[in-house]
């Protein structure tokens, strides 16, 4: 059969799908698809595309979900509960000297009595290897030296100890003295402007000095201007006459008499200290001599017992 033009031009406008027609929503919450893939029209037939319907299922209704809880500490007492407080640590204990010179002064007197208490044949063979009782004796008076710079140190640190306590008292009373003295002087100099000269020559304005040196150093120069007109006049209005101001004085010449007195005590303790390790190093190789001997006497005598404390 032949076939018209018409015909054939129905044909392909049926067999083409337009782009936006291609997704069709209907009310009722579904959606025509169009077949891509058009069948092919026999020729002299008319045939629409026949729509494939898919059920799309609708968003799911959104809900607030709310945020994820975090646990906070609770704050002390929060509860109800009372926290028991912490048990105080401990303090630090040291000892005034070194735990090892204790013991090695201790084993080394032990020794030195084992080897003058030493009976035959070991206190021939001794002698015979030059360990003589005045060897022995010798080592005895090193030991006591070495035991009288121990305690000579512990002396001399006790002595600074309350060197440094007396030099924090004075200086505490010092400060509170120049502290008062610094106070009522900026009510005596309020004017910033007008007595801007004034509070910068006694160093209203300036914090005090935390070293000790140079408090001292510091507050004897401003309470020595201090003493000086015209603000020596101004100040006695306030109650800080001269006589005021040297019993201030005073506490900084017995502060420097305690920082001097600190200086020197810890200067002994220095040396008593290096004074004790020098002797506990002497007594410690005279020590080792003597037991490398000894114990070459016993290597060579497999059968003489070693003396005490060896």
């Amino acid at each position: 059969m032949a076939t018209t033009i018409n015909e054939t031009r129905h044909a392909r406008r049926n067999g083409k799908v337009h782009r936006k027609a291609r997704h069709k929503v209907h009310s009722n919450g579904t959606v025509q698809v169009a077949d891509a893939k058009a069948a092919p029209v026999a020729a002299g037939e008319t045939q629409a595309a026949a729509p494939v319907e898919t059920s799309v299922p609708a968003p799911a209704p959104t809900q607030d979900v709310p945020p994820p809880v975090t646990e906070q500490p609770s704050a002390p007492g929060a509860t109800g509960e009372e926290t028991p407080p912490e048990p105080p640590r401990p303090p630090i204990v040291r000892h005034p000297q070194p735990e090892e010179f204790h013991l090695f002064i201790g084993k080394a007197d032990n020794f030195l009595k084992g080897l003058g208490a030493a009976e035959e044949p070991l206190a021939s063979l001794l002698a015979a290897n030059r360990i003589t009782p005045e060897r022995v004796a010798e080592a005895l008076a090193q030991l006591q030296a070495s035991q009288d710079a121990m305690a000579a140190r512990a002396h001399f640190m006790l002595a600074e100890s309350t060197a440094v306590i007396a030099m924090q008292r004075g200086h505490e009373l010092a400060v509170i003295a120049y502290g008062t003295f610094r106070q009522v002087g900026r009510t005596v100099f309020s004017d910033r402007e007008a007595d801007r000269n004034m509070r910068a020559a006694l160093w209203m304005d300036l914090p005090i000095p935390r070293q000790i040196m140079l408090f001292l150093d510091t507050g004897r120069e401003v309470l020595a201007m201090a003493k000086q007109e015209p603000q020596v006049t101004r100040l006695a209005a306030a109650g800080y006459d001269a006589e005021r101001i040297d019993e201030t004085l005073a506490l900084f010449n017995a502060l420097d008499t305690l920082y001097d007195a600190r200086q020197a005590a810890q200067q002994a303790a220095k040396n008593a200290t290096e004074a004790r390790d020098a002797t506990v190093a002497d007594l410690r190789k005279t020590i080792r001599q003597l037991r490398l001997e000894v114990a070459a006497v016993l290597r060579a005598n497999p059968g003489v017992n070693a003396p005490a404390g060896f």
